[in-house]
C-alpha cells in the first residue's frame, strides 16, 4: 500500500493496466490450453477409437453377407447367379481388407496387435475352409459343401466375429475413457476459468477503486483548503505526503500558506509600528506646536527664556531623531514586506505550475482508461476465438453422430446379425451427443466471460468518470489560485501606499529636524536677533502642521491596512 501510494499517478495507472492485461492472458492462456486439449482428445477418440468402430462393425457386417452368399451359392443352380454371389463375396472381402489396412494403420496397443494377430489367423483358417466350401459347391457337391461348412466354417467363423467383437469392445472402452477425460478437463477448465474471472475482476475493481481513492481524495481536500484560504483562513495545511504529483502540488500549497502567513504577520507588525510611531509623532508635533506658540506669544522674554528654550529645542531635536529612527524602520520592514509579497508571488506561480502539470497527469489518465478499454475489447475477441474452437469440436461432434447414423444403417441392413453392431453405433452416437452437449457448455461459459468482461468494461468507464470529475476539480483549484494572487496583489497595493506615507513621513521628519536645528540656532542668537527668532518659530508652526498632516494620513493607512489584515486567519 505504501508503494503503490507515493508511485507517481501514471505509474499507478499503469499498474493497473498491467495487472488487468497478466489476469486477461491468465483467462485466455487457460481457456486456450483446456481447449486445445479437449480438441486434441476428440480427434484421438475419432480416429483412433471411433473410425475404428466402424471399420470393425462394416468388416463384421460383410463377413455376415459373406457368409450369407456362400450358404446362397451352395442351393443356386444358375450359373448367373453364381457367379454374382462370388462377385459379391470378392468385392465383400476386397472392403474388408481396404477396412483392416486402414485400422492398422492407426496407432494401435500391445492388446490391439495381439487380437488383430488372432484375427487375422482365424480369418486365413477360414478362408481355406470356404475356399474348399466353395470349391465342392462349384462341383455341386452341396451336401458335402453344406456339411464341413456347419462342421467347420461356422466355428471358425465365431473366433473371428469373437476377435472383431474384442477389438470393437477395447476401442469402445478406449473412447469412453477419453470422454470421460474430456468431461474432467472441461470441468476443470470451467472451474479455473470461472474462478480467475472472477478474482481477476475482483482485484481489478479494488485495485482501481483504492488508485482512484488514492488520487481523488487529496485532489478533493486540497480544493477544500484553497477554499478555506480563498476566504482569508490561513490556518490549513495540507496533511497529504506522497511523492507522487498531488503530494508536490499539497507541498508547494503549505509553503505558500506558510509564505502567505509570514508576509501577514510581517505587515500586521509594520502596521503596528506605523500606528504607534504615527501617534508619538502627532504627540510629539502637538508639543512643538505648543513650544512654538509658547515662543510666539512670549517673544519678549526669550532672552531671559533662551537657555530654557534651548534645552526644549533639544529635546525636541532628540524626539525628531527618534521619528527618523522609527522612519527608517518602518522603511525597512516595508522593503522586507515587499519581498515577502514578492515571494509569496513566485510560489502562487509555481502553485498554478503544478496544478498545469496535475491537469497534462489527469489527461494522461484519461488517455490510459481509454487504452485499458481496447484491453477489454481484445479480451472479447480472444473469447469470440475460443468459440471459434467450439464450433470445430461441435463439428466434430456432428461428424460422429452422422457415422453413427451410418453404422446403425448399415447394421439394419444387416438384419439380426447386425444387432450388436446397432448396439456399437447407438453408442457411438451418445457419445456424440455427449460431445455436443459439452461443446454447448463451453459456448455458455465463453457467454459468462464475455458477459463478465462488460461489467469489467463498465467499471472502466465509471473509473473515466472520476477521472474527469477530478480534472473538474483540479481546474477548480486552478481557479482559487488566480483568486488568491489577485488577493497578494491587492496587498501590494496596499504596501505601495504604507510605502508612499512612509517616505511623506520621513520627507517630513528631515523638514522638522531642519527646522529645530534652526530654532536651536536662533535660540542661541535670540539676544541678538529676536525677529529671526519670530521667523523660524513661524517656519517651526508651519513644519509641525505638516508633520500633524502626514501622521494624520499616516494612522488613516495604518487602520486601512489592519482591516485588510483582519480578513486573514493565520
Amino acid at each position: 500500500m505504501k508503494i503503490l501510494h507515493d508511485l507517481k499517478i501514471s505509474q499507478k495507472l499503469l499498474t493497473l493496466i498491467i495487472l488487468f492485461a497478466v489476469i486477461t492472458s491468465i483467462v485466455g492462456v487457460v481457456g486456450y490450453k483446456n481447449m486445445k486439449e479437449m480438441a486434441h482428445g476428440s480427434e484421438i477418440m475419432y480416429k483412433e477409437h471411433l473410425q475404428p468402430l466402424d471399420w470393425l462393425g462394416r468388416i463384421n457386417a460383410n463377413n455376415r453377407a459373406i457368409d450369407a452368399f456362400t450358404l446362397e451359392i451352395m442351393v443356386t443352380k444358375d450359373p448367373a447367379k453364381y457367379e454374382e454371389l462370388m462377385n459379391s463375396i470378392n468385392r465383400a472381402i476386397k472392403e474388408n481388407n481396404a477396412w483392416m489396412e486402414q485400422y492398422k494403420k492407426t496407432e494401435l496397443s500391445s492388446k490391439e496387435k495381439e487380437g488383430l494377430a488372432v484375427f487375422q489367423k482365424r480369418l486365413l483358417e477360414f478362408r481355406e475352409l470356404r475356399q474348399k466350401v466353395l470349391d465342392l459347391a462349384a462341383q455341386n457337391k452341396n451336401d458335402q459343401a453344406y456339411a464341413l461348412y456347419n462342421r467347420e466354417a461356422s466355428q471358425k467363423r465365431q473366433q473371428i466375429n469373437q476377435a472383431i467383437n474384442d477389438l470393437q469392445d477395447y476401442n469402445e472402452q478406449l473412447a469412453k475413457r477419453i470422454k470421460e477425460k474430456n468431461n474432467e478437463k472441461l470441468g476443470t477448465a470451467r472451474l479455473i476459468l470461472i474462478t480467475v474471472s472472477l478474482l481477476g475482476i475482483v482485484i481489478s475493481i479494488f485495485i482501481g477503486l483504492m488508485i482512484t481513492k488514492i488520487i481523488v481524495n487529496p485532489i478533493k481536500q486540497i480544493q477544500s483548503l484553497m477554499s478555506r484560504a480563498e476566504d482569508g483562513d490561513f490556518t490549513v495545511e495540507g496533511n497529504y505526503r506522497s511523492k507522487d504529483e498531488i503530494g508536490q502540488l499539497v507541498s508547494s500549497f503549505n509553503n505558500m500558506i506558510n509564505g502567505l502567513k509570514q508576509i501577514i504577520k510581517t505587515v500586521s507588525e509594520t502596521s503596528e509600528l506605523v500606528a504607534a510611531s504615527s501617534e508619538e509623532l502627532s504627540a510629539s508635533a502637538e508639543q512643538s506646536s505648543r513650544a512654538g506658540e509658547s515662543v510666539s506669544t512670549n517673544i519678549e522674554e526669550l532672552a531671559k527664556g533662551s537657555s530654557r528654550q534651548l534645552r526644549s529645542v533639544e529635546e525636541s531635536t532628540k524626539i525628531i531623531n527618534e521619528m527618523a529612527g522609527y522612519a527608517e524602520k518602518i522603511t525597512v520592514h516595508a522593503e522586507q514586506v515587499s519581498q515577502k509579497v514578492s515571494q509569496t508571488s513566485d510560489m502562487s506561480s509555481e502553485g498554478k505550475q503544478s496544478i498545469e502539470k496535475v491537469m497534462q497527469q489527469m489527461n494522461s489518465i484519461n488517455e490510459n482508461v481509454t487504452g485499458l478499454g481496447v484491453s477489454i475489447k481484445e479480451l472479447s475477441e480472444s473469447s469470440s476465438e475460443i468459440g471459434r474452437i467450439n464450433e470445430v469440436i461441435t463439428a466434430i461432434a456432428a461428424q460422429t453422430n452422422l457415422l453413427a447414423l451410418n453404422a446403425a444403417i448399415e447394421a439394419a441392413r444387416a438384419g439380426e446379425a447386425g444387432k450388436g453392431f446397432a448396439v456399437v453405433a447407438d453408442e457411438v452416437r451418445k457419445l456424440a451427443e455427449q460431445s455436443a452437449a459439452s461443446a454447448e457448455q463451453i459456448t455458455n461459459l465463453i457467454q459468462i466471460i464475455q458477459s463478465n468482461t462488460g461489467q469489467t468494461l463498465q467499471s472502466m468507464t465509471s473509473a473515466a468518470t472520476e477521472v474527469e470529475a477530478g480534472l473538474n476539480v483540479v481546474q477548480e483549484a486552478g481557479e482559487s489560485f488566480e483568486k488568491i494572487e489577485i488577493s497578494i496583489h491587492e496587498v501590494v497595493s496596499q504596501i505601495k501606499d504604507v510605502a508612499s506615507a512612509i517616505n511623506q513621513l520621513s520627507s517630513g521628519t528631515v523638514q522638522v529636524a531642519d527646522s529645530m536645528n534652526v530654532v536651536r540656532n536662533v535660540a542661541e542668537e535670540s539676544a541678538a536677533s529676536n525677529e529671526s527668532v519670530s521667523t523660524a518659530t513661524k517656519e517651526q508652526l508651519v513644519s509641525m502642521d505638516e508633520i500633524s498632516t502626514a501622521s494624520a494620513t499616516l494612522a488613516k493607512i495604518s487602520e486601512e491596512l489592519q482591516q485588510l489584515i483582519m480578513r486573514f486567519k493565520v
